[in-house]
C-alpha cells in the first residue's frame, strides 16, 4: 500500500499541538533508552537477533529517532551521546 503524496508544503513541528509534541518527546526518550540497550548486545547476538526479526533492529530504532528529532530538537544531545558509544 502506498501513501498518496501531498502537493502541500511540508508541515513543521509548530503545526502540531503541544500534547502531540510532548508525546513524541516521550517516545524519543524511550527510543534513546532502547538504542542504548541495543548497543550493549554482543555483536554475534545482534546478528542473530537481526536474522530473527528480519532486519537491522538498531537501524530501525535510529530511523524512528531521526523522525522524533525533527519534532523535538532537545533530543539532539542524547542522540549525540549514543553516537559516541
Amino acid at each position: 500500500m502506498t501513501t498518496p503524496k501531498s502537493k502541500a508544503a511540508p508541515s513543521t513541528a509548530a503545526t502540531l499541538s503541544m500534547d502531540t509534541r510532548s508525546r513524541v518527546a516521550t517516545v524519543g526518550q524511550l527510543l534513546i533508552r532502547a538504542a542504548a540497550e541495543l548497543q550493549k548486545v554482543p555483536p554475534e547476538e545482534l546478528a542473530e537477533l537481526e536474522k530473527i526479526v528480519g532486519g537491522p533492529l538498531p537501524a530501525g530504532v535510529r530511523t524512528l529517532l531521526d523522525a522524533a528529532l525533527k519534532i523535538d530538537p532537545s533530543l539532539a544531545a542524547p542522540i549525540r551521546m549514543l553516537d559516541k558509544n
